[in-house]
């Protein structure tokens, strides 16, 4: 499974510490299992229930994010220069697993993907905090899959994780705008 899922999400590859990019990789597999998903399955399941029939699977808007916040960061290092660090490889997990917690609140019927009944609750991402701890993701890692989306507007973010919630943001803004 490991290398269908770098197929489909060659993304993994960006990291640069192999000890993360395994972890990262390992929360997925993880998560597919748990939720008794195929790989053809997250190609068509859609990133949000949020918007009626979105043909944006979660592969896609995954990469998107992934890729938005990762070229984000490097330009921003780049023009700040010296005046500030960005991780990129926190940038680049936590924007990989920032809706991993779907994969476990999502259920198919006939070709329909909808919520799970823990799904329909407020989002609650203590199946994912197991996943993380199973594979020993840091707690800042944690933090960017946490505060990922609006409900963690309230709360303090790293610049990783701003970054990640902005591009998440983008990404889903830009979907609605088409198909809402």
């Amino acid at each position: 499974m490991k290398d269908k899922l770098i197929e489909i999400l060659p993304e993994f590859l960006m990291i640069k510490e192999s000890e993360l990019m395994d972890k990262v990789i390992n929360v997925w597999q993880e998560a597919i299992n748990e939720g008794g998903w195929s790989i053809e399955d997250l190609e068509s399941m859609p990133f949000t229930h949020t918007i009626k029939n979105c043909p944006v699977s979660i592969i896609d808007h995954t990469r998107a994010v992934t890729k938005s916040a990762h070229k984000s960061a490097v330009e921003m290092e780049h023009l700040y220069k010296d005046k500030l660090k960005i991780n990129n490889d926190v940038v680049i997990a936590g924007a990989l697993l920032h809706n991993t917690e779907k994969l476990l609140k999502y259920k198919k019927e006939g070709n329909n993907f909808i919520l799970s009944s823990s799904g329909k609750s407020i989002r609650d991402l203590s199946d994912i905090k197991v996943l993380a701890d199973k594979f020993n993701i840091n707690d800042e890692m944690l933090h960017c899959i946490e505060n990922s989306s609006n409900e963690g507007d309230s709360l303090k973010r790293t610049a990783e994780c701003i970054i990640i919630n902005k591009a998440d943001l983008m990404n889903f803004e830009v979907v609605r705008c088409f198909y809402e």
